[in-house]
Parts: structure tokens; sequence; C-alpha cells
């Protein structure tokens, strides 16, 4: 017996996946892959998720990766709505910035870390996961 689960698919999504036409005008355009993102459904869930730490008393964040997520639409969300964003590198970060997402929201991880990077992220006040000894050096 094969366990399975139906995806859940929000009405958006399957009304784009059915028109073939707009499909078809989207490959012409892009000449390959492309993603299609809905910023009002990436809100719904940052609101779903900052209000379960908001019932359950938990002081934090939820840190959506930019590596994952290179529109720039849904940062606007996340800056719409105070929520954060975890960067690696100085373009992800000035992405960030850009689309109106606070520096004291924005995580900074990966390792090894540029010295440029770490100057970003404390001009900025960004929260920096330090990962070495040397890293911190470089960071005070």
């Amino acid at each position: 017996m094969i366990n399975s689960m139906r995806a859940r698919e929000q009405a958006w999504a399957t009304a784009v996946r059915q028109d073939i036409e707009l499909l078809s005008q989207i490959h012409g355009a892009t000449d390959g892959p492309f993603h299609i993102i809905h910023p009002e459904s990436f809100a719904d869930n940052l609101i779903a998720f900052q209000h379960i730490l908001r019932e359950r008393n938990v002081a934090g964040h939820v840190y959506f990766g930019k590596k994952a997520n290179k529109a720039g639409a849904w940062l606007r969300e996340v800056a719409r709505l105070h929520g954060s964003v975890d960067v690696a590198s100085i373009p992800e970060f000035v992405h960030a910035l850009a689309n109106g997402v606070r520096g004291e929201n924005i995580g900074v991880t990966g390792a090894a870390k540029s010295n440029d990077l770490l100057w970003l992220a404390c001009r900025h006040g960004a929260t920096v996961a330090i990962d070495a000894l040397d890293e911190m050096e470089r960071a005070i």
C-alpha cells in the first residue's frame, strides 16, 4: 500500500496551472524554466507563523532564505509585515534592503563571510551568525 497526501493547492495556483495560454506565453518570454510566485500567499504564510509565535508567547522571528527565494516581490511582503530574511552575500543583503527590509530584520549566515559583508551587516544592525573565531575577530 502506498501512502500519499494530496497537495493543498490554492485556487489561484489551480487557475494558473490550468491556463495553458498563460503558461505558454511565460515560457515563450523566458525561453526556459520559470517560477510563478504569489506574494499574497507568501504574506498569508508569514502572518500565520507570526500569529503562532505571538499566541505561544515566543519572542522570535521567522527568517525566510533569500537564496531560495530570488524574486523581490516576496521581500516587499516581508518588509510590509516586519518579517525577517536570511542572507549569505552582499547582493542578497542589498536586494533585501532595496525592497524595504530593515537591516535589523536581516540575518547573515553562511561560511567565510567577507569583511565587506560583516561591515554591511554591522552598519545596518543585522544579526550575524558567527561561524569561526577568525570571523568573530574580524567582526569586532
